[in-house]
């Protein structure tokens, strides 16, 4: 009889992993920019305008405890150097973590697929909550990855698979 019970249990355990593995879904913005994966699926992608001319994509998933995001806009005043975006993108950081009264837990530079990008982490407490932030130049555009939710869960397993799931192209 334990050993039946014990079987159970292991199987218990697994189902919900198994049945996160299946909700995963690709989504892709219409420019071919970016491809990353959502625990689910989407509720809402939104094309973003500013003065009536397409200015950028964003696809967000909330679940209710957390929220994830990848949003995509044009950037005609990024810097064509590469050695000039990080301090462009620590510019826009510090200016959103001011505007939102956050705190600034950490900020590290990040490169994938040879675009050069800063992750941050950002405590929120005001909405009782933590951000934890991607943003790249991929030439004229920036695509911004995030997640929110409670403080701690920002390296959970969904987490680190949102965030290595991203696939960048020019």
């Amino acid at each position: 009889m334990r050993a039946l019970l014990a079987v159970l249990a292991l199987l218990f355990a697994a189902l919900p992993a198994a049945a996160q593995e299946r909700n995963w879904r690709e989504v892709r913005d219409g420019k071919g920019v970016y491809a990353v994966l959502l625990p689910g699926k989407a509720d809402g992608y939104n094309d973003v305008t500013a003065q009536g001319e397409a200015a950028g994509h964003n696809v967000e998933l909330d679940n209710g405890a957390h929220y994830f995001d990848i949003y995509r806009v044009e950037a005609p005043q990024a810097p064509p150097n590469k050695a000039e975006h990080t301090a462009f993108l620590k510019e826009k950081i510090d200016a959103s973590v001011a505007a939102a009264n956050g705190t600034l837990l950490s900020a590290q530079p990040v490169t994938l697929a040879g675009f050069i990008g800063s992750e941050v982490v950002v405590d929120f407490p005001s909405l009782g909550g933590r951000l934890r932030q991607r943003h790249f130049v991929v030439e004229k555009r920036i695509v911004q990855q995030t997640w929110s939710g409670p403080p701690g869960q920002e390296t959970s397993p969904d987490v680190e698979k949102f965030f290595a799931s991203l696939k960048l192209k020019p």
